[in-house]
C-alpha cells in the first residue's frame, strides 16, 4: 500500500508540473483579456471530466495495450476509443457553451485551461500505469518526462482548438475535428508505452501544433480590446529614421512610454537595440504592446470580471452609497447641531 502510494504521488506531482507549465505558457502570457474565474472554474470541471475519462481509457484501451504487448492475447478495440473521445468531445462542447463562457467569447482561452485539467489527469493515470508496469529505467524516466510535458499540453491544444472552431461556427465540426485528434494523440501515446523511440516522431508534431495553436489563440481572444490597444499603440507618431540606423530612444515617445512600465533590465536591454541599429520602431511598438499585457493583466482581469458579472458592480454601488449616506447624514447633523436647526 505505501509503495503504490509512493507512485501515486509521483504520478501527480509529474502531472502537475505539465499543467504549470501549459499554465505559464499561455494563460499568463494572455492573462486580462479572458475572465480567470471562469478559467478556474474550468480547470475544476476538467479535473472532474479527466479522471473519469483517463480512467476509461486507462482500462479500455492503454491497459489492454500494455497486455497485448506481454501476451499477445488482448486486442483493443477501436469503437471503444472512437466512442469516448466523441463523449468527451461533446461534453467539451457543452462546457464551453456556457453562458459565462459565451459571454466574454472566451471558448478558446478556456478551452486551453480545461484542455489542461484533462490532460493532466490522463497523464497521472498513464504515469501511475507505467509505473506499476515497468521496472525503473533511464527509458521510463525520459516516458513520464515526456508525459508530464506533452500530455497537458495536447489536450489543451485540442481542446482549446475546439473552442476556436466552436467561435467560427463550426459545431458539428469543432466535435468531429477535436473527436479525430483526441484519438490520435491517445493511440500515439499508448504506442510509445511500448516503443519509446516514437518521441522523435511524436515532439516535431507537437512543436509545430504548439507554434499553430498561438495563432488561433491569438485570433480568439476578445477582439474588441486587443485591436483597440494594439491600434492606438502602432499609431504613436515616430521619425523616418531608416531600420539599419541608430536611433536616439530619448527622443521617442515609444521607449518613454515602454520605460515608464518596464523594470531597469527591460529599458536598458531596448535602449542598446534602439542604439545598435537593426530594429524597426514597430518592433518597439510591439515590444510595448506585450509589455502593456503583462504589466496590467491583473486590472484587465478585474475588469474582464465585471464586465461579464454587472451585478457584482451593483453590488459594489449600492454599498458605497450606504456608506456614503452614513457619512453624509452625520456630516448633517453636526451642521444642524452648529447652526441651531
Amino acid at each position: 500500500m505505501a509503495n503504490q502510494l509512493v507512485l501515486f504521488q509521483i504520478a501527480s506531482v509529474s502531472a502537475l508540473i505539465g499543467m504549470t507549465l501549459g499554465w505559464r505558457g499561455v494563460m499568463t502570457r494572455y492573462s486580462g483579456f479572458y475572465d480567470l474565474p471562469t478559467a478556474w472554474s474550468n480547470v475544476f470541471w476538467g479535473i472532474l471530466l479527466g479522471g473519469l475519462y483517463a480512467s476509461q481509457i486507462h482500462n479500455n484501451i492503454i491497459l489492454p495495450n500494455l497486455e497485448f504487448e506481454a501476451t499477445q492475447d488482448t486486442v483493443v478495440n477501436p469503437i471503444n476509443l472512437i466512442l469516448y473521445c466523441l463523449i468527451m468531445s461533446i461534453i467539451v462542447h457543452f462546457l464551453l457553451r456556457r453562458n459565462r463562457v459565451r459571454s466574454g467569447s472566451s471558448q478558446t482561452t478556456s478551452g486551453w485551461a480545461l484542455g489542461l485539467a484533462i490532460g493532466g489527469m490522463f497523464a497521472m493515470v498513464v504515469i501511475f500505469a507505467i509505473l506499476q508496469w515497468y521496472d525503473f529505467s533511464p527509458i521510463l524516466l525520459v516516458s513520464i518526462l515526456m508525459i508530464c510535458l506533452l500530455a497537458p499540453r495536447c489536450e489543451a491544444i485540442i481542446t482549446s482548438y475546439q473552442g476556436h472552431l466552436m467561435l467560427m461556427g463550426k459545431k458539428w465540426g469543432a466535435i468531429l475535428r477535436a473527436t479525430m485528434w483526441r484519438c490520435g494523440y491517445v493511440i500515439m501515446f499508448a504506442y510509445v508505452l511500448s516503443a519509446p523511440i516514437g518521441w522523435i516522431f511524436i515532439l516535431p508534431v507537437m512543436l509545430i501544433a504548439d507554434r499553430a495553436s498561438e495563432t488561433w489563440i491569438w485570433e480568439s481572444i476578445p477582439k474588441e480590446g486587443k485591436k483597440q490597444l494594439r491600434k492606438k499603440i502602432m499609431q504613436i507618431q515616430t521619425d523616418s529614421t531608416p531600420l539599419d540606423d541608430p536611433k536616439d530612444p530619448d527622443s521617442c515617445t515609444v521607449f518613454q512610454l515602454f520605460k515608464l512600465i518596464a523594470s531597469e533590465d527591460e529599458s536598458k536591454t531596448l535602449r542598446a537595440r534602439y542604439q545598435n541599429g537593426g530594429m524597426g520602431y514597430g518592433d518597439a511598438k510591439i515590444a510595448l504592446f506585450e509589455l502593456l499585457l503583462t504589466h496590467f493583466r491583473k486590472e484587465r482581469n478585474a475588469f474582464n470580471y465585471y464586465i461579464q458579472n454587472p451585478e457584482e458592480v451593483k453590488i459594489a454601488l449600492v454599498k458605497g452609497a450606504n456608506k456614503a449616506r452614513a457619512v453624509a447624514q452625520e456630516v448633517l447633523l453636526r451642521v444642524r447641531s452648529k447652526i441651531g436647526y
